[in-house]
């Protein structure tokens, strides 16, 4: 049973305050973003393989449309319709495309951390259980999308409660695992030499604080459609969601040369010198301490890193 606009009590500060702090904050990341993308393409995309680029760049495209599309929604209702409450409980259109641009943002954004775990364990059957779970994440999304576009209106929403909360709570089970993954494969990697094992570290704090910041944002649009699902406030913490998902990855990129700088005997540019026994000999044997890092941070045997 659907609920009507006029079985709900629409509370403008509480609904439109969310939703313009939430297009607020979204765009301030997107401007962090396009300082990250500047600095990647400027200087730290010199070595990168093709691939890596057009990613960059597409996800870069991906964030400033998603950006406009926040705006339009909150345009809607804030101006458009600010003194029609009826029309409030209306999806718009720029709401939909959103949620479809964000989507597919996520989608490659966890394609590349499932890529770096590839890498890492050489493993195809952990890459493959892996991407199916990304592409079933993005499934329940593009789902939820074509579901809110056929009901139309927020007081239907209940209806498909279930899959708003396997949307989003599959996003943060994926990224948690995902991160637990990188971290775990990291720490087996430890040698013992110090600064060798400070820059696994280095690695395994990046892959927390990626996978944590994602999860709990996740975690709040659930918590937050649970309990106040007739006003605004998910919508307005989830379009932050895709901003952090690209930040923390170009983060990770863009911090190359400060990592590979700090490898016993790495040169600027990521060059390393022949003389390296000491981490081919105490690393696993599949590894040694440039390959790891060369996944993370640069065009490694080829590969998109």
């Amino acid at each position: 049973m659907s609920t009507t606009p006029t079985d709900i009590t629409f509370r403008p500060t509480v609904s439109l305050g969310s939703l313009y702090i939430g297009t607020t904050l979204s765009a301030i990341i997107s401007g962090i973003t396009c300082v990250q993308v500047y600095d990647y393409f400027g200087r730290a995309s010199r070595q990168d393989h093709t691939i890596l680029k057009v990613s960059m760049m597409l996800l870069f495209l991906l964030d400033l449309f998603t950006t406009i599309l926040a705006v339009l929604v909150t345009k809607y209702f804030t101006i458009d319709n600010a003194n029609n409450v009826a029309a409030i409980w209306t999806i718009p259109w720029s709401c939909l495309a959103f949620i479809c641009l964000a989507t597919i943002n996520d989608l490659i954004v966890r394609s590349i951390f499932i890529y770096r775990i590839w890498k890492l364990s050489s493993s195809s059957i952990s890459a493959i259980i892996l991407s199916t779970m990304n592409l079933a994440v993005a499934g329940f999304c593009f789902a939820l999308d074509l579901r809110i576009a056929q009901l139309g209106d927020f007081g239907n929403l209940s209806g498909i409660s279930w899959l708003v909360k396997c949307s989003f709570g599959g996003m943060a089970f994926l990224d948690s695992l995902l991160a637990l993954i990188l971290v775990l494969m990291l720490w087996r990697m430890k040698t013992g030499f110090y600064r060798t094992d400070s820059q696994l570290e280095s690695l395994m704090r990046y892959s927390i604080h990626t996978g944590a910041l994602t999860s709990l944002v996740a975690i709040a649009v659930i918590i937050s459609y649970h309990y106040k699902s007739d006003e605004f406030i998910f919508i307005g913490i989830y379009a932050t969601l895709p901003k952090f998902y690209l930040s923390a990855l170009l983060a990770t990129i863009n911090a190359r040369d400060s990592i590979r700088l700090a490898i016993p005997g790495a040169m600027p540019g990521g060059v390393m010198p022949g003389n390296s026994s000491e981490h081919s000999a105490v690393l696993s044997p599949k590894f040694d301490s440039r390959e790891v890092i060369g996944v993370f941070t640069s065009k490694w045997r080829g590969g998109i890193e």
